[in-house]
């Protein structure tokens, strides 16, 4: 390869390589800011100004966020959180963040503080703002110690380049084939395929589960079959980072859960797309 061509070559990554840093800490930054204006002008006033129209939250089914948050009354109940993991598209304009949060009720109802994770999908809008596109959380024990550090994912090779731009079908045969799995095999059997090997899993009552062997270690203490439908789905611009959700059942020997589940799906740098994120929001069951 000719030295001018090389350079050439550098220079684009490098370029890409800092517009997606900055990307990132802009979306952490937002999140920040949203977590900010919580805990000074409370909550409704933050989950109004952040939400975009057509957000999605949890309560416990899927329902527009922005509508929900518009007829809630103000309350001196409070609500503080902040990141501790973020990624984003190589195209910049979809990502997600999860951390702790802290929720505490209002004093005249004297009840102690709840320990949680919340979950959120932001986009960027035409303005060059975030805006939440989805927003979910669990409760979770009290943490043996702070989970303060901000971690961010270690720049990645770019994947193989796609010969279509049409991911909307191939995340919906993924989410099947993934479910067929879990259905017919076990949890563990198609965990183990489908997840990437740093994914995170949040789950009710549980401290996330970072990695697939901590993952997949927890679903053997309970394993069984499980089964989902997607509702909806949305991947970005650079076709390397999307999500679905939509309603899941776990069955096992000793019980039956069912509700609503979010994944995040990545592609590889051997191009093939593996979940990196899994929450479940469950209404029933246990």
């Amino acid at each position: 390869m000719k030295p001018a061509l090389v350079f050439g070559f550098l220079f684009f990554f490098v370029t890409c390589s800092l517009s997606q840093t900055a990307s990132l800490q802009s979306l952490v930054d937002a999140e920040k800011a949203f977590a900010a204006m919580s805990s000074q002008k409370g909550m409704k006033n933050a989950f109004v100004v952040n939400l975009a129209d057509d957000a999605i939250i949890f309560r416990p089914g899927p329902i527009n966020g922005k509508e929900y948050w518009l007829k809630r009354e103000p309350t001196k109940a409070t609500l503080k959180w902040h990141p501790v993991f973020a990624d984003i598209a190589a195209s910049g304009e979809l990502g997600y963040t999860m951390g702790p949060s802290l929720f505490t009720p209002p004093p005249e109802l004297d009840r102690p503080p709840t320990h949680g994770y919340f979950f959120s999908i932001w986009k960027q809008t035409s303005d060059g703002s975030w805006k939440v596109a989805l927003d979910a959380g669990i409760s979770t024990p009290l943490p043996k110690k702070p989970d303060t550090a901000l971690t961010l994912p270690a720049q990645s090779v770019s994947p193989p380049k796609l010969e279509s731009n049409d991911l909307q079908p191939v995340l919906l045969q993924l989410e099947r084939s993934f479910s067929t799995l879990a259905e017919k095999k076990s949890m563990s059997i198609a965990y183990s395929r489908y997840l990437a090997s740093d994914a995170r899993v949040m789950r009710e009552g549980n401290l996330p589960f970072i990695g697939l062997h901590a993952v997949v270690e927890h679903l053997r203490k309970n394993d069984g079959a499980a089964s989902w439908v997607p509702i909806s789905s949305r991947v970005a611009n650079s076709l390397d980072l999307g999500y679905t959700y939509g309603q899941y059942e776990f069955r096992t020997v000793a019980s039956k859960e069912f509700g609503h589940y979010i994944h995040v799906w990545k592609r590889q740098p051997n191009g093939a797309w593996k979940v990196v994120f899994e929450t479940l929001q469950p209404m029933s069951g246990r």
